[in-house]
Order: C-alpha cells, then structure tokens, then sequence
C-alpha cells in the first residue's frame, strides 16, 4: 500500500505520512506539512523520537502519542502521533492540531486559572478562619491561665500595701505591684486588639472632663517617672473644649501607651503632651493629642512598620523603640473612634505622635449620670464565695478580714457544699468561678435561679474569672449571672460590684 493511498483512507487532510524502517531511519515522506529529508533518522528530527527506538520491535501493537511539541525547520509544531504496521511496513502518522491547541489554550488556560483562583480564594478563606479560631482559642486560654495566677499576685500585693512596711519595703511591693500591672495591661491590649479585628469592642458615650483626663495621665508619669532625667509637661488649647461625650477609658489608653512608648525611647530632655483644637463646629470637636518627646526616633524607612502588631526597632545596640503592641493598640483605637494617628521623626532628635479624634460637646449645665444601686446587701452582707484554691481562699480572706462595708465572708469548697449552705443560710450575695471542682458555674447558677426558696434564688451570683473575651463575657450574663468581675481585680473592683447589686 502506498502512502497516498493510506493519505486518501483518513479523514484529516493535515496529515503527514512517514515510512521507516525498525532502526526509525526514514524510508519515505509525503512532506505535506513540513519537509523530512529521506536518509535521516527521526532522532534527527526531534529528540522526542528516541522513545520509539525501544518499542519498534516485530511484535509492537498500534502506538499513540497526544500532543507533542515538535521543532523541525525553525518551526514549532504541535502532532498527535500515531505509529502502526501496515503490510510489514513501519507508518508513521505526523496529524498536525497546532492550530487546534494553539487556539485553544488560552480558553482552556483562562479556565484553569479561573479554577485555580477559585481554589485559592477558597483555600485562603479556610486559612483566615482556622487562623482566626486558632488565635481566639489561644487568647482566651492564655488570657485565662495568666489572669487567675495574676489575681493572687495583685491581689495579696494589695493586702500587704495594707500592713506596717518600711520605706524599702514599700519601694519593692510598688516595683511588684506596677509589674503585675504592666502584664495586665498587655493581657487587655492583647484581647482589644483581637475585638477590634472582630469588630466586637464596644465605645462608650458619657460625659467626661478632657482636664481631668489629661492632669490625671499627666501625674500618674510624673510620679512614676521621678526618678529619671525626663521632665514631663502638658499644655491645653484654651479654646479646647472641656467637658465632652465619648468613651474616656479609650482615650485614656491612648494617652498611657503613647507616653509609655516615649519615655521608653527618651534617656533624657523632655515629653511634652499638648492638646490642641482643629475645629469645633455644630457641637462636634475635632482635637489634637500631640506627645513628643527628645528621644532616640525612627529611621524613615521604619516608621511606617511601628503601628504594626508586636513590631519593635532595633538601633545599634540601643534599646527597642516602640512597644509593639501599644502602638498598634493606638492606631486601632484611633480609628475605631473615628479619627487617624500619625508620627513624624527624626533619628537621635526625637519623635512626635499626633492623634486627631472628634468628640460631641455638651453644655456646662449638664448634670453627671448617676447609677442607681440596689439595696440587696442593706439587710444581710454575708457573702458566700466558692473556692477550691488555697491561696485564693487566703486571698478571698486577707481581703474580707477588715473591710468598712461589714461584709462577711462564708467559704464553699465546690458547688455541693455550696448548695448546702444555701439552703441553711441566707446571702446577700455568691461568688463563684466558671468551673467549679464538681460542676460548672452554669449548673450551680442555674439551681440559684431556679430554687423554691426566694431567700436563694433572689441572690445575686458574681462570676469571677479570668475568662475574658467579650463572647465569653456575654455567654456567662446570658447563663443568668448578675454579674462579670473580671481577673485580675482589686478589692475595691470587688466590693464595689457588692455594693451595686
């Protein structure tokens, strides 16, 4: 059979037909598609064609090969090939899809690359959610494990602030006390941060003093910074107006990260604090919080690195600028409250931070809101608290011992005997934990709520711990709690939640 007469039995008319021998050594080529030179072998061709060399033997069946590349004659083809016996002779089918493939590739590439990105969305949609459980879970156990220890710490520092102390004596529990405090401060950056990112941290509207604020912030340093070469000194706009609406626990944040991030960067020279206004227009003003300090400044090519999360500079071997957290916790408070903070600086000159907020104004008249406190403690101040813990016991104890309120306190060691001595005695008022030794604080709050007697389930339950991201805090005022103390707290924190309910 001829190779013309093979040609006219196939369908495609872009079909090149080649006859070789076993050795791939070509015989003959219709050359209807590029030119192959008689003689030669196919491995001249391309390299593709070595393959063939191990499977031309007496016995071979038809061979396929889909979409290879070849180049022959300066010229990119792409072949389906076919290689088959014919009469003892050796064919081998060139079926040229060049234009085929090269039209439709970028259909087939557009749609797999529509896939991939499809994938990838998706992929990365799971990635931030695992992320974000992993984080969450991570907060609320470590912020659960370093709180309770942290109470005691705080708590017995407290007692013993109480008791006959030398000068030295004193100087050490304050460096114990303001230590405790600063983890305590990390610990509500750290859960802030992730309620901003939430989008669960609730702002405050209550009238506040912008004076008192400032002058508050402004001693606190001036007292704990007295000892050093820095001078601390604040300057108020007198056309800033005073008594304002807005959340003054965040502001306040504001201004303790901000001064705490320049007196760590300032060896000496001074920290200045001056609020300035920008406008003031239809009861809304928009004001300044400028601290700039003398101290150590950012390079340019870092500064926009220091708002974010536990970044820290490095200059020499001089110690990190920024703390990290309290700057990102700045930038994100700022937002939050509507406005913006930006920093200016220059390296061993010092740095200026500016945080522009707006802020309602109210007028002089009006009063302070009062809250209404109850009068469940005025008949019984006996006060039962559940606690398996000894040294919290001690703590609960040393704390109840002298107090001016006459409370009395009554100690359970789990919920069992808990409801016993509710249902011997009368209480003004339970504090429990989250998990108790034998149950959980939902099941003991639950047989308050619930009990016949009205002496027991009219008791206000205080939930005490150191669970405390913000669904978690719902969660246990949902459960029928009166209630959130969260630890670590004071003894003023605690009595003043007794005298409320």
């Amino acid at each position: 059979m001829s190779l013309q007469e093979i040609k006219n039995s196939l369908v495609s008319q872009k079909i090149q037909i080649l006859q070789i021998d076993s050795s791939t050594t070509i015989k003959a080529s219709d050359n209807t598609i590029c030119n192959i030179e008689i003689g030669k072998s196919l491995t001249d061709i391309d390299p593709f064609f070595y393959s063939l060399e191990h499977v031309l033997t007496d016995n071979f069946e038809t061979i396929k090969y889909p979409c290879v590349n070849i180049n022959t004659n300066n010229k990119d083809y792409i072949f389906d090939i076919d290689v088959f016996k014919k009469e003892s002779a050796i064919y081998v089918l060139l079926i040229d899809f060049t234009e085929h493939y090269t039209e439709a590739h970028p259909l087939v590439q557009e749609k797999n690359e529509a896939q991939i990105e499809k994938n990838r969305l998706s992929f990365e949609g799971k990635l931030l959610y695992a992320k974000e459980v992993f984080k969450n879970n991570f907060l609320s156990h470590l912020n659960h494990e370093v709180r309770n220890p942290l109470n005691n710490l705080l708590g017995f520092v407290d007692v013993l602030m109480d008791t006959n102390l030398d000068f030295q004596q004193k100087e050490y529990v304050n460096v114990i006390n303001k230590t405790g405090l600063h983890i305590k401060f990390l610990m509500d950056d750290l859960l802030d941060i992730s309620k901003i990112e939430t989008g669960a941290l609730e702002l405050k509207q209550i009238p506040f003093n912008l004076i008192q604020i400032v002058v508050n912030i402004a001693k606190h340093f001036q007292t704990k910074y007295r000892d050093s070469s820095i001078e601390l000194i604040y300057n108020l706009d007198k056309k800033v107006p005073q008594k304002l609406i807005g959340d003054p626990t965040r502001l306040n944040q504001i201004f303790y990260n901000l001064l705490e991030n320049a007196f760590l960067n300032t060896k000496e020279g001074i920290i200045e604090i001056n609020v300035l206004l920008i406008k003031n227009l239809d009861k809304t003003a928009e004001i300044a919080f400028e601290i700039k300090d003398t101290g150590t400044g950012i390079p340019k090519n870092k500064i926009k690195e220091v708002f974010e999360s536990y970044s820290q500079l490095q200059l020499s071997k001089i110690k990190p600028i920024g703390q990290g957290l309290g700057l990102k916790i700045v930038k994100d408070l700022s937002i939050k409250m509507g406005g913006n903070v930006t920093v200016k600086s220059t390296e061993n000159k010092g740095s200026i931070f500016t945080v522009v907020l707006p802020f309602k104004t109210r007028e002089k008249n009006d009063r302070k809101k009062t809250v209404p406190k109850g009068s469940g403690l005025v008949i019984s101040k006996k006060i039962l608290a559940i606690e398996e813990d000894q040294t919290s016991q001690m703590l609960l104890m040393k704390q109840f011992l002298e107090n001016d309120e006459g409370f009395i306190l009554e100690l359970a060691k789990n919920g069992t005997q808990a409801k016993e001595l509710l249902n011997k005695k009368n209480y003004a008022a339970v504090i429990l934990k989250s998990q108790l030794e034998d149950m959980n604080a939902q099941s003991l709050i639950d047989y308050i709520n619930n009990h016949a007697k009205e002496s027991v389930n009219k008791v206000p339950v205080i939930v005490a711990t150191g669970n405390t991201m913000i669904n978690e805090r719902y969660d246990i005022l949902e459960s029928g709690a009166s209630a959130f103390l969260a630890k670590p707290y004071s003894k003023k924190d605690l009595f003043k939640i007794l005298k409320e309910l």
